[in-house]
C-alpha cells in the first residue's frame, strides 16, 4: 500500500518530519519486513532524483519491534 506525501522544503533549512502509518481504523500499523523510500525530484515525473532522503523506521517500544508505525525523515541544511 503506498502513501505519496508532498512536503514542502525551504533551501538552506533543517527537516525533522514523523509520520505516522495507520490502518483504515486509526491503529499504528507493524513495520516489520517493510521498508520506506523517499526522494527530493524537480517534478514529479522525472525518472532520476535530486536526493535520497533515506526516510527510517522507528522501532516501536515494550519489546515490540516497529509496532510504532512511525517514520522519521531527517535533512540538514547543506543537503
Amino acid at each position: 500500500m503506498a502513501t505519496v506525501y508532498d512536503l514542502s522544503i525551504t533551501q538552506g533549512s533543517q527537516l525533522d518530519v514523523r509520520l505516522t502509518v495507520k490502518d483504515s481504523a486509526g491503529s499504528a500499523i507493524n513495520l516489520t519486513n517493510y521498508s520506506v523510500r523517499g526522494y527530493i525530484k524537480h517534478r514529479y515525473a522525472d525518472t532520476g532524483y535530486l536526493l535520497n532522503i533515506k526516510p527510517t523506521i522507528v522501532s516501536g517500544g515494550g519489546g515490540g519491534a516497529y509496532v510504532s508505525g512511525l517514520v522519521d525523515i531527517l535533512l540538514s541544511g547543506s543537503q
